[in-house]
């Protein structure tokens, strides 16, 4: 009989691989499934681990596979066998084998056992042939060929070697201390006696870089809505804005809303925060963050941001984290890396077109922020780019010159990348209107 767990696992990367289901959001919810009873840690090490390494995988398989048809569920079987072999160590060789064999069966692929047998037992008694340092680098870190080839030419060879490795990394959990209602220290103080060191994020004020991965919502406080988890970009990209307290700032496609939140927090809770997304499910999240963590400014709102409302006020701010390739969360949305490359053509359109439209909310002397959580230049300088040539009213704002450090500095243009901070990848511009 199968193993439930292994079986779960196999499930899930059928639900990403045919419904393109986000791996974090299938993963979260049969974890909380009542039935389950197997051991989180482990379902969740081999489902992220064959997403991120599905590239080197395939590699590695091919060679047992020449001249023979394999359907997608039998590759994903392959997959999780291999990735046990070679990256689990807590998984004798033999059960890696005989588990994977068991599988084709709730996979309906019946016929496949001998197959399966067969490819990894002759991988086992070739010596478990892999050798990242013989392979294509894009292979032994598991990135889209392409993808690797774009990151070489945008930022030279070695950045995106680093880039290819920090992708393969553990994303680091980091909160923004809510100041309305506790103090950075005492909030340090509180995770300590819990037994969770907390160090200050270098380039946030309230930012807080945990040594705990999972279980955040159990820690003292969040419930009472004293902190909320953000990565530390995000947190430097609202406070790129400068809000202050009275005033009135948009943020569009905002869901889940951590922004918003920070730009409350900037301005003290005191003004408008009019927080906009287009799914009424995304606006029910925000209103619930928001409302966790007594926010008052905090307006969430559902809205489409490719349509003008010429009846919406100006404002002094708008910040623009606009939907994007994701590049810069590989680590986190490791299935990213099967999405094609024609899909951030298709993104840099649309992200004109919501910066033009969202962008005429802003008031003379108001700040315009353009931010993705992408590296790619076709969506980020390009299309920044092109709207300060096509809107002349708009004119670059510096951003202070240590941000340096983070990655890629040019004047108004921040590209933030995963190995030089404590933060995601991510992309800031901002720009003043004149």
């Amino acid at each position: 009989m199968a193993d439930p767990q292994r079986k779960l696992v196999f499930q899930l990367l059928e639900q990403v691989r045919t419904r393109k289901s986000y791996s974090n959001l299938a993963l979260n919810h049969a974890l909380r499934q009542p039935g389950f009873t197997g051991n989180p840690g482990f379902v969740s090490a081999l489902f992220y681990g064959v997403l991120e390494r599905q590239i080197t995988l395939d590699a590695l398989l091919a060679p047992y596979l020449k001249g023979k048809k394999i359907d997608p569920p039998v590759r994903t079987i392959l997959r999780m066998g291999m990735y046990q072999i070679l990256f689990l160590d807590s998984v004798p060789d033999a059960a890696a084998v005989n588990e994977s064999v068991q599988l084709c069966v709730p996979a309906r692929v019946f016929s496949a056992k001998g197959l399966v047998n067969g490819v990894l037992r002759r991988f086992l008694r070739e010596g478990k042939p892999f050798h990242p340092e013989k392979m294509p680098p894009w292979q032994a870190y598991s990135c889209p060929e392409w993808l690797y080839r774009q990151w070489k030419a945008d930022y030279g060879k070695n950045t995106a070697l680093e880039l290819m490795q920090a992708g393969l990394d553990r994303p680091p959990v980091t909160v923004r201390v809510n100041t309305q209602k506790i103090s950075a220290s005492a909030l340090v103080q509180a995770f300590e006696e819990q037994g969770v060191k907390a160090a200050p994020c270098r380039w946030v004020k309230d930012g807080l870089l945990l040594s705990r991965t999972g279980g955040v919502e159990q820690l003292p406080g969040f419930e009472e809505g004293w902190f909320y988890v953000q990565d530390s970009s995000s947190q430097l990209c609202a406070s790129l804005m400068e809000a202050k307290p009275g005033q009135r700032i948009y943020d569009i496609c905002a869901a889940p809303g951590g922004k918003s939140c920070a730009l409350a927090l900037e301005m003290k809770d005191q003004g408008e925060v009019l927080s906009f997304d287009l799914y009424p499910q995304k606006v029910e999240l925000i209103e619930k963050n928001a409302a966790r963590l007594g926010l008052h400014s905090v307006h969430p709102a559902q809205w489409d941001a490719s349509q003008w409302d010429s009846h919406r006020p100006l404002a002094d701010g708008v910040l623009c984290d606009l939907p994007c390739s994701g590049y810069g969360v590989l680590r986190r949305k490791p299935e990213i890396r099967q999405h094609p490359p024609e899909d951030g053509t298709a993104l840099a359109k649309l992200q004109r077109e919501l910066l033009a439209v969202n962008s005429r909310y802003v008031k003379p002397g108001g700040i315009l922020i353009y931010s993705t959580c992408t590296l790619s230049k076709q969506e980020n300088q390009d299309n920044v780019n092109w709207f300060l040539q096509s809107h002349p009213e708009f004119a670059p704002l510096p951003l202070p010159e240590d941000l340096g450090e983070l990655g890629l500095l040019e004047g108004h243009m921040l590209t933030i990348f995963p190995h030089r901070g404590d933060g995601d990848g991510f992309f800031i511009a901002r720009m003043v209107r004149t």
